[in-house]
């Protein structure tokens, strides 16, 4: 069975008025929609840390969460070096790769774990010390929503799979509909939520393959 993650766009809040010490923190990846075959599965979450106008080693509390648990476990103290790198083992025990871009930017990617078809919110949070020498601290977050795919996706794919991208959009609307209409009545292929019987939607896509044809 294939589920689907579906995931909306990053949203930055940032704790204080931003200024040119403030630290930029983007959750690059995930984004868009992934098909996997089975949980729990390996996600690999990749970010980018930019202080512009600043330097890396001046950077201090790292933490990313997911639905308010550390993925790190506790947050890394002092995450860059007094050469603006990945420090070791402060943040490269953690992640599966880190690199930087001269002295204020750095990318890496945090590995998690994903226990199910759900919703989670991921959140990164970086701790540094303004212009005035007070901490401030910059949040990131990206929402996510996990889910299987509907019995419509499935027909779909199906019909790519078995008669090609450019099957007669004629048919493969008249097919997509009656799987809907299926499932939207009398929920055929599973309760709604799923996880669905996909042997039966592709048995189904090809019996209305046959009744659609003009």
């Amino acid at each position: 069975m294939v589920r689907k993650f579906m995931f909306a766009a990053a949203i930055s809040l940032f704790a204080a008025t931003a200024g040119a010490d403030t630290p930029t923190v983007t959750i690059n990846s995930p984004t868009g929609t992934i098909y996997v075959a089975s949980f729990p599965y390996a996600a690999s979450l990749n970010v980018t840390v930019s202080h512009t106008g600043e330097e890396l080693k001046n950077l201090h509390v790292l933490n990313m969460f997911v639905d308010g648990v550390s993925l790190f476990g506790a947050a890394v103290g002092d995450p860059f070096d007094t050469s603006n790198n990945c420090k070791n083992p402060n943040l490269t025990t953690v992640t599966t790769s880190c690199s930087t871009n001269g002295s204020d930017t750095a990318t890496f990617s945090v590995p998690w774990s994903v226990p199910g078809p759900g919703s989670y919110v991921v959140t990164l949070s970086i701790k540094h010390t303004n212009e005035i020498g007070a901490d401030e601290e910059t949040v990131t977050f990206n929402l996510l929503a996990i889910e299987y795919p509907a019995p419509p996706s499935i027909a779909n794919a199906y019909i790519n799979k078995t008669f090609g991208a450019k099957a007669s959009a004629k048919i493969r609307g008249c097919v997509i509909n009656r799987i809907a209409d299926n499932h939207a009545k009398f929920e055929s292929y599973g309760p709604k939520g799923g996880p669905y019987n996909t042997s039966l939607v592709e048995a189904d896509t090809l019996a209305f393959w046959g009744s659609c044809q003009p």
